[in-house]
């Protein structure tokens, strides 16, 4: 038994030291492809109290302008986030394995969502700027897209998280997809559905 323990032991910290090694020697090609310069950034160093202090510097002639423009924001953010529920509740219940009407269109859902949450928030805004231009409208649809991929992977795993049990009571009353959805799926997530929601207008 004590062997088996300290076989057990020796393994975990072989493996331990590989995967530190790993990471290291990961970090090191990374940093090598990327042509980062470090000792340019060391030596900049000396260069942060006089960048921290312009930050800290406030023009009060455009704090009107400053104020109106955070405002904006918060409003880009919650039309972003309003149309983003919309569509992912729509794609949530089509990529649910347990209610989607087609397993092939789950399985491009989620393929999609995945490309779309793999690709950073900045980046899919500035691809919209890109193709649409600056403007409040470009950054709602900007926001849409990260918003959509977060929103519709949760609530697809919290459909999913329901299983087969009540859809297959429901269908066994003569229900179809639709009333299902509406009058037994849908009820039962709406906490989990706002909770999710909430936590993205967080973020």
């Amino acid at each position: 038994m004590n062997r088996s323990l300290q076989i057990s032991t020796t393994k975990d910290k072989v493996l331990g030291v590989v995967v530190t090694l790993g990471l290291i020697a990961l970090f090191l090609f990374s940093t090598r492809s990327l042509e980062l310069d470090f000792p340019k950034f060391i030596g900049r160093i000396v260069n942060a109290p006089e960048i921290l202090g312009k930050f800290m510097t406030l023009n009060w002639s455009i704090i009107g302008e400053v104020f109106a423009n955070m405002v904006a924001s918060v409003f880009i953010a919650v039309a972003a986030l309003a149309v983003g529920v919309v569509l992912s509740v729509i794609l949530a219940f089509l990529a649910a394995e347990n209610i989607t009407p087609n397993k092939a269109v789950a399985a491009v859902i989620k393929g999609s969502i995945a490309v779309i949450r793999a690709v950073p928030a900045l980046i899919w805004i500035l691809m919209v700027v890109a193709s649409y231009g600056f403007g409040n409208t470009g950054g709602m649809i900007g926001l849409v897209f990260p918003t959509t991929g977060y929103l519709v992977k949760s609530f697809t795993a919290s459909i999913e998280d329901l299983g087969y049990d009540l859809i297959e009571a429901m269908r066994t009353t003569g229900a179809n997809r639709l009333t299902i959805i509406v009058r037994a799926l849908f009820p039962t997530l709406t906490g989990s559905f706002l909770s999710w929601t909430a936590i993205r207008l967080e973020g």
